[in-house]
């Protein structure tokens, strides 16, 4: 792979090690020397495959991986072109993928009742994030159109 290539392999794989640790509280690590992106799982093989495979049911090609030394992990996908939203998406499968191994579930209703209302909150959020996008892009367009 080209300098300038690894160099953009790096700076997306670092950005998904960067969403992993806070949001899924997942250790990556980044290894441009190999274009590697992965998370140990200890010895744990039985954590290991159920990541794998709760990361794959989000469509992304997470493959388990041995160390040497015992140990379990899991390689994430990466390239150097990889969009925003690709990016997203594989810190979300890992996010999802760890919340579903590793953390208790909640059955609280009221709190389900607060993590409805969030997501509601984030949906409004990002539809007023695309209108205000959209109304930049119009008001651009029409003063392109003025003529002084």
């Amino acid at each position: 792979m080209a300098d300038a290539d690894r160099a953009r392999w790096t700076v997306v794989a670092e950005r998904i090690r960067a969403g992993l640790a806070t949001l899924a509280h997942l250790d990556a690590t980044v290894a441009p020397d190999l274009l590697v992106i992965a998370f140990s799982c200890g010895r744990d093989l039985t954590l290991a495959t159920g990541y794998e495979r709760a990361i794959g049911l989000e469509n992304i090609a997470a493959r388990l991986i041995e160390a040497g030394d015992g140990t379990y992990g899991i390689a994430l996908p990466c390239r150097p072109e990889a969009t925003d939203e690709e990016i997203r998406h594989v810190v979300l499968a890992g996010l999802k993928a760890a919340h579903a191994l590793e953390f208790v579930p909640i059955t609280d209703p009221h709190v389900l009742e607060q993590l409805a209302a969030v997501r509601a909150v984030e949906a409004c959020v990002v539809d007023l994030g695309r209108k205000v996008k959209g109304f930049g892009m119009g008001v651009r367009q029409r003063v392109g159109k003025v003529s002084w």
